[in-house]
């Protein structure tokens, strides 16, 4: 760690607060085995972590990144998956019994979704959908208005795609919507608060932008450190507290609502790999069931304790 007049020499000021007292911390990219070191500033004002270098985009996403690959599935597990869908939002019972032979079970979206009060002519859109597994899933439930995007999604990659997919900014969106989901997407994108307001005007008064994120601090990080998975250096950009994430929301005119902490076992399987110097393909066989099922009850009691390493931030536009 160094000091903050050190930190001086690297950053300015705090992209989110602006203010200038924090401490620079190193952390390797460990996704793809690179190894390379890169600066974070951490503001003692508002507590984000933010990458102080600059990378490009090629080396933060290299051939063969995961969100660029779509899921192949056979006709019966498609199926089901369509079964479950359509369950999970009309019928309880008939989502929990497709959902346990559905591969993916679309974990949290039904309570996201129950408080938001949609309806399936409501106009949702996605912001940074990657191959846009949760919109395949929420068309399959009957929501006929959904639109997702992501400038960086490979030509081949957009074709096989359904046409409500699109390679497109944000601010090449036009239009209004009811709900508009940033999951896992805002911590890689350069300006948090312009990205926000942009968010904002397409939202309809009282829409709600739904931003799901790692948050800083957490149990994962005070176990883990430089081995916390979801550090993901040099491909996030920022990792959010609660207090900053609150202020660049009121920034762009939308206020916290409601948080719900939603993380899972990885915080545990994948910080472990990283500390025993293992890569993320490792992951499947590197856990026992019984292993991941303890990581599993763990994970729910940090949420309910609100330590958990992930939240969901419902963000209200005034009406």
């Amino acid at each position: 760690m160094i000091g903050s007049n050190d930190a001086r020499n690297v950053i300015q000021a705090c992209k989110i607060c602006h203010g200038r007292e924090g401490s620079l911390q190193r952390f390797r990219e460990m996704m793809f085995g690179s190894g390379r070191s890169y600066r974070y500033f951490l503001c003692a004002g508002c507590g984000c972590l933010q990458l102080c270098d600059e990378v490009s985009s090629a080396e933060q996403y290299p051939s063969g990144y995961y969100a660029y690959r779509p899921k192949l599935r056979g006709r019966f597990a498609a199926g089901l998956r369509r079964l479950r869908n359509r369950g999970v939002f009309r019928s309880r019972v008939l989502g929990w019994v497709a959902g346990l032979f559905a591969p993916d079970r679309m974990r949290g979206a039904e309570p996201w979704f129950r408080h938001l009060g949609l309806r399936a002519d409501s106009r949702i859109l996605d912001v940074g959908c990657g191959t846009a597994e949760l919109l395949r899933d929420l068309a399959d439930a009957g929501y006929c208005n959904v639109l997702g995007i992501d400038p960086y999604l490979p030509r081949a990659v957009l074709a096989e795609l359904p046409s409500f997919v699109r390679a497109i900014p944000l601010d090449e969106v036009s239009g209004e919507y009811d709900v508009i989901m940033f999951h896992h997407s805002l911590e890689h994108m350069p300006d948090q608060e312009k990205v926000l307001r942009q968010a904002a005007k397409l939202l309809r008064p009282g829409g709600v932008c739904l931003v799901r994120i790692p948050v800083f601090p957490s149990f994962a990080w005070d176990r883990y450190r430089e081995n916390w998975v979801q550090l993901d250096a040099p491909r996030h950009l920022f990792v959010h507290s609660r207090k900053s994430l609150g202020i660049i929301a009121k920034q762009a005119g939308l206020e916290i609502e409601r948080v719900d902490f939603d993380s899972t076992e990885f915080q545990f399987t994948g910080s472990e790999l990283y500390s025993r110097g293992l890569a993320l393909s490792e992951l499947e066989r590197a856990f026992s069931r019984r292993e991941c099922r303890a990581f599993r009850r763990q994970a729910r009691q940090l949420n309910r304790d609100e330590r958990g390493d992930q939240a969901v931030f419902f963000l209200r536009k005034a009406g």
